[in-house]
């Protein structure tokens, strides 16, 4: 007895106990996933409705791959650890990357079916719907830098990942996207032979020249 008693430590001095601790990381994992790929499927059914066109579902989903490897090899060169805060930073960056994508490919379909060849309207879709982007992209980014002012360490991190990852999904958008787009764009061939047979978009063309010489 009293050995025993001599081998005892007070309550507060003692570990918790591990009560399902790996339980409930594999539930924390498993329940990611599926919020990870119902939006991914999201995703993808919206980009279809929206443009009818493989190459528009394909290539904004490359963008936010894209950005992801390169936020992730940020965190990793830099040691940083994240936590359960770097999730929401990966559904940040679908978020920014979807919209940015969206944005410009919108802008150049237009162009397009303003009979504009495939050059002039990225180019023109790069100057409308690029700004617009560039702006929303800056106000993000200030947003979450602010929170690097912040005493807690985790919240600067987050802040400042956050912050990057945003401008990493802009510069990708503006760079890579066209690029992707000179290999498959969302309008074949026979509809832009189409696109230049039709009279209508030549007038609408016409007027379109003419307010950019203004």
């Amino acid at each position: 007895m009293g050995q025993d008693g001599a081998n005892l430590e007070p309550r507060w001095r003692q570990e918790p106990p591990n009560w399902g601790q790996d339980g409930h990381l594999e539930a924390l994992w498993g329940a990611f996933w599926i919020i990870f790929g119902g939006l991914g499927l999201i995703i993808i059914i919206t980009l279809w409705i929206l443009f009818r066109s493989l190459s528009a579902v394909v290539w904004p989903l490359m963008v936010i791959v894209f950005t992801l490897i390169w936020t992730v090899g940020f965190v990793g060169w830099s040691q940083i650890e994240m936590g359960g805060m770097f999730e929401a930073i990966q559904f940040l960056v679908i978020v920014v990357g979807v919209g940015d994508a969206v944005h410009i490919l919108s802008g150049y379909l237009f162009f397009r079916n303003h009979q504009l060849s495939h050059d002039d309207a990225l180019k023109s879709a790069l100057k409308k719907s690029g700004t617009a982007c560039l702006l929303t992209t800056l106000t993000t980014m200030v947003g979450f830098g602010s929170l690097m002012v912040v005493s807690i360490r985790d919240i600067r991190f987050f802040g400042g990942i956050a912050a990057l990852s945003v401008g990493i999904a802009y510069l990708f958008t503006i760079f890579l996207l066209p690029l992707l787009l000179d290999l498959w764009n969302p309008i074949s061939k026979k509809q832009s032979a189409k696109l230049l047979q039709n009279p209508l978009n030549s007038t609408l063309k016409c007027n379109f020249t003419s307010r950019q010489e203004r």
